[in-house]
């Protein structure tokens, strides 16, 4: 048996009244111009916008502007980061040199851009040529 609902006479009784007496609430007019008079006298009137208005139509526009320059600004970190010649430091450079003086780099002697285009092809069919020197 569900407790909700009951088949106790007393309780159908009950309901039905219940139902009724909203019933006729439903159909009653309700006068709320004392509650609009209670609550305009208790919340205070917003501030007239004269001078505000082009303010305010200017809003979006800045919105534009402001992510306008974010990209701006997110491109030039971007190029400078990006566009950066390769740099090695002299220490780097000094033990490179080391290295090769040592012959712990390897490293072919060629005497001319053709023989170095021999050299590379030799060793890889795909790389690169070494390009002539300008006239």
């Amino acid at each position: 048996m569900n407790p909700l609902f009951n088949d106790n006479p007393a309780d159908v009784q009950l309901d039905q009244a219940i139902a009724n007496r909203l019933s006729k609430l439903r159909s009653m007019p309700v006068d709320t111009s004392s509650l609009d008079r209670a609550l305009r006298r208790q919340v205070p009137a917003p501030p007239a916008r004269g001078g505000m208005s082009w303010l305010l139509s200017i809003r979006p526009l800045r919105a534009v502007a402001a992510s306008v320059a974010i990209l701006l600004v997110i491109s030039a970190i971007l190029i400078s980061t990006i566009s950066a010649p390769a740099m090695a430091s002299p220490t780097q450079m000094a033990q490179f040199h080391r290295d090769l003086v040592a012959g712990v780099t390897p490293a072919m002697r060629v005497d001319s851009i053709d023989a170095a285009n021999r050299a590379l092809a030799a060793q890889s069919p795909q790389s690169p040529q070494v390009p002539d020197v300008p006239a």
